[in-house]
């Protein structure tokens, strides 16, 4: 059975206003594949490698989706020193969502003869009520330990993957 109508529009017709709240309109998705080592100062975050998407908005009241996963290492560090990596969000220049755990970071690391290696995976829902392209972005930073991390090293794993879909408001 062959479909070519619906609601006496031909199926070639339909526009993203034309679908109902909840239909996915467009997905980018960005593979990091390019090592990013975060500074030893305290919260002085940087951009991740490869962790950055642009996506023009097929209608100004859509949400977002935006998913992403990071392979974060945590050095050891001398004595029973914390150390720990955090990640923020941005959309263009503000930041949306800081992924840090209060103080000890996303990855953390408590003993000194220890290192960590850990896949960070969150979500955030965004609104940004507009149609005007927008560039979500990724950075990591040391919330702890004084000491540099490794974010998306290849040597490690296997990079960070960011995703974004489009949602009909």
């Amino acid at each position: 059975m062959a479909l070519t109508k619906l609601n006496n529009q031909s199926l070639t017709a339909i526009t993203s206003a034309g679908l109902p709240s909840g239909s996915v309109l467009q997905v980018v998705t960005a593979t990091s594949t390019g090592g990013t080592a975060t500074s030893n100062t305290h919260n002085n975050y940087v951009d991740i490698a490869g962790m950055s998407l642009t996506i023009t908005p097929k209608l100004a009241n859509s949400k977002f989706l935006i998913t992403y996963t990071n392979h974060i290492f945590v050095p050891s560090v001398s004595g029973e020193n914390w150390a720990g990596a955090g990640i923020r969000l941005l959309r263009d220049s503000t930041v949306i969502q800081t992924q840090d755990n209060t103080s000890y970071g996303t990855a953390h690391n408590l003993y000194s003869s220890g290192r960590m290696m850990v896949y960070a995976t969150d979500s955030f829902v965004d609104t940004p009520n507009t149609a005007n392209a927008i560039t979500y972005h990724l950075e990591a930073a040391t919330v702890q330990g004084g000491i540099a991390n490794d974010v998306n090293n290849p040597s490690y794993g296997t990079g960070g993957k960011f995703h974004i879909m489009e949602i009909a408001g």
